[in-house]
């Protein structure tokens, strides 16, 4: 090899190795990097209300964040970008994200008058103080037809005296 190519072989390396500098200027504008815009578009040059459109319909429709920014077709790093440079329609996506929950109340709240026995269930969610079954702490398997035998007591009274031996030994 010439002594001509070495050298540019060795300033060629040299240059790849040298750090950008700070206050590196656009090839295009001059302005610093930092404050240059000429770079690729956000969204890959997609309208971006087209996009954001998507987004709103995706979370509209309970969503994740991974399912609408694939609805949308576009990046996770693009998607969180925007969500660095718009605060608020993180605001925005989080009212949004509440509408399938609020569709499912106002349905619910519609099917109470046509439905007493789901009007009923509703309350011993909504007001189990006062509408919730009571729990006797008697729990029945089945087995004794809905009443609690002698037999069947005994055969309980002796399976909680195996359990507490079981923890004794341990």
């Amino acid at each position: 090899m010439s002594k001509a190519k070495t050298t540019q072989k060795k300033t060629a390396t040299k240059n790849t190795l040298k750090k950008k500098a700070p206050n590196a200027k656009c090839g295009k504008c001059r302005k610093t990097k930092k404050h240059c815009k000429c770079g690729r578009p956000l969204f890959d040059g997609k309208d971006e209300q087209v996009v954001l459109q998507k987004l709103e319909t995706a979370y509209a429709l309970g969503s994740t964040a991974v399912e609408a920014i694939f609805h949308a077709n576009i990046s996770k790093t693009a998607y969180y970008d925007y969500l660095k440079l718009h605060p608020e329609f993180l605001d925005r996506i989080e009212i949004i994200k509440a509408k399938p929950t609020l569709q499912a109340r106002m349905e619910v709240i519609k099917g109470l008058s046509n439905d007493p026995e789901f009007a009923l269930k509703y309350l011993e969610r909504k007001a189990k103080s006062e509408f919730a079954p009571s729990f006797t702490g008697i729990i029945d398997d089945g087995r004794s037809g809905g009443v609690l035998t002698e037999e069947r007591k005994a055969e309980i009274a002796g399976a909680l005296h195996n359990w507490e031996d079981d923890d004794d030994e341990e």
